[in-house]
């Protein structure tokens, strides 16, 4: 958790040192791929808390782990680019 705050705050310093009109594009960017886009990033991101939180349930590791494992493949195929997804393949085996 540490390393994301760290991240997170040398990328806004980075966009303040760099001026307003990148830091409007920023977040513009940043409204359209979370909120507005064609595939929202919240409702995957809501998925995987909740999945996340039925792990916390005594018995239920097993069943939100393979659910977990569901939700990445279904954010990785949603894509629509088979041709990268068949590389990473290839490049693993």
């Amino acid at each position: 958790m540490p390393f994301i705050l760290v991240f997170v705050g040398i990328a806004l310093a980075d966009l303040a040192w760099m001026g307003a009109p990148n830091l409007t594009q920023a977040g513009s960017l940043l409204k359209s791929e979370v909120f507005t886009g064609s595939q929202p990033f919240y409702k995957w991101m809501g998925a995987l808390i909740l999945v996340g939180l039925i792990g916390y349930a005594p018995g239920a590791r097993g069943v939100s782990t393979a659910l977990l494992v569901l939700i990445l493949l279904a954010i990785i195929l949603s894509n629509k680019n088979f041709n990268s997804f068949t590389t990473l393949l290839k490049d693993i085996s």
